[in-house]
Order: C-alpha cells, then sequence, then structure tokens
C-alpha cells in the first residue's frame, strides 16, 4: 500500500465512517500521473482507533501548516509508530484536547521523536537525546531531534490544524479557537509558527556553528545564513570571502 501522505486523503480516511457511504474513492492528480485511493479499503485495513488520530499524526509528523522533522519522512514515521504503540493512546487523548497539552501526553510524544531519530536510544527527553546523539554519536545540529521547548510549540501547532480545524471539518459552523494559544504568533497581517520561546543556539552558542565550505562561502554556508563570521572550526579556516 502506498503511503497516505496528503491532507486530502488523511481526512478522507479519518472521517470516512461518518459519511454513511460504503465506498469513497479519491481521483488525484493530472494525465499519467494520476492515481485513485479506495479511501473505504484503507479505513477498513488501518482500523476505527487509527483511522480516528490519522489527523493528528498526519499534522505532527508534517503537513501542509505544521513543519516537518529533517529528513524523517512519513514512512519511517509509521513504521516508528509500530514498534511504539504507546503513541496511539496519546494521539487519542491529543484529539480531545481543549487546553493546554498535558505534560504526560508531551512526555509519550517526546519518546516518539527520540525514537524516530534514533530507535535504539533508551533517552526520554528530547533535551537529553539531543545532547546525547552530539557529544556521544558526533550528530550535526541538522541530524538531532528539537529541543523539548521548541517541540512543544511543534505539538501546539498540530493540535490546533488536527484537532481546531480538521476535526470540525464536517461542521456546518466551526468553533474559533486563538492561534496564539497554540503555537502561532501574529507577524504583519499573517500567522507565523513560534518555533521556540527560549533563545536559539545560533545566538547562545556561536562557537558550535561550523561550515564545511572548502572555497568562497555561498548563499547555502551554515555561517552565512545564521549571520555569522567563520570560525577555526571551519572547513575553510575562517579564511574565505563570502560571496
Amino acid at each position: 500500500m502506498r503511503t497516505v501522505d496528503t491532507d486530502v486523503d488523511v481526512l478522507a480516511i479519518a472521517f470516512f465512517a461518518q459519511l454513511s457511504v460504503s465506498q469513497l474513492w479519491i481521483h488525484f492528480g493530472v494525465g499519467r500521473s494520476t492515481r485513485c485511493t479506495a479511501v473505504h479499503e484503507v479505513s477498513n485495513c488501518l482500523g476505527p482507533v487509527k483511522c480516528s488520530v490519522l489527523p493528528v499524526f498526519h499534522a505532527l509528523t508534517g503537513c501542509d501548516t505544521t513543519s516537518a522533522f529533517y529528513k524523517k519522512g512519513k514512512k519511517t514515521a509509521w513504521l516508528t509508530w509500530k514498534a511504539y504503540p504507546d503513541l496511539t493512546e496519546a494521539m487519542h487523548n491529543l484529539s480531545q484536547v481543549t487546553a493546554d497539552v498535558s505534560a504526560q501526553i508531551v512526555s509519550v510524544l517526546e519518546r516518539f521523536v527520540i525514537l524516530l531519530y534514533d530507535r535504539t536510544s533508551e533517552c526520554l527527553s528530547l533535551d537529553q537525546a539531543r545532547k546525547h546523539m552530539f557529544t556521544k554519536k558526533a550528530k550535526t545540529l541538522e541530524n538531532i531531534p528539537p529541543t523539548s521547548n521548541a517541540f512543544l510549540q511543534h505539538i501546539r501547532q498540530a493540535v490546533y490544524q488536527a484537532v481546531h480545524c480538521w476535526s470540525h471539518s464536517l461542521e456546518v459552523q466551526m468553533p474559533v479557537f486563538d492561534p496564539s494559544e497554540w503555537g502561532w504568533c501574529k507577524g504583519g497581517d499573517a500567522w507565523l509558527p513560534q518555533w521556540t520561546t527560549i533563545p536559539q543556539v545560533s545566538q547562545m552558542c556561536q562557537e558550535l556553528l561550523c561550515c564545511s565550505c572548502k572555497k568562497a562561502c555561498t548563499s547555502r554556508c551554515k555561517c552565512v545564513k545564521a549571520s555569522l563570521p567563520c570560525t577555526s572550526l571551519c572547513q575553510c579556516d575562517s579564511e574565505c570571502d563570502k560571496t
């Protein structure tokens, strides 16, 4: 079975039981890239419990409005879910959240993300796992999970999308929730994700950042992106000319 990874697919599978129809097909794409998804077959295969939490899983692992984990696609996330069944109950509880997310749910979700990055890890918190992967396994900052603080904002954004928006898709009058209470902040006329409420590492620990540029640093250089000068830790040995 192909990976179900679009918002339309996910919502159709999640709400199929409420539509009072025996079959439901989704025709997607154009030309030779078209495909048909038998929603009723996928729904029967997954079962009612997994179908009910599928929107939360989709938003939590990355969708059109929430960020995804770096180089961790839906297939990897799905296999991790299968290996960590405690996630199902946590997402079910998360789908009923109306106030802030409880510490117990956050703890289970953090463990899921840790396993997403390292299936053999025994760490229980993201901050602990980050330290272990960075110091003991020589992982770069891009290849370790987010901080606990950043992940909490991500959870809130996923709840806003999956629970406060998608779960009311079949209602004529949807309830209104304040995005600022669910990981979003107002930037001009638009709502922007609030990535974290603590200072970024690039501002607090500049010595940890280094680039692997061998010639002139370009716009793709890590130091350039962080608006930082190259140091002796960089591959260019801080002697390159930024262009």
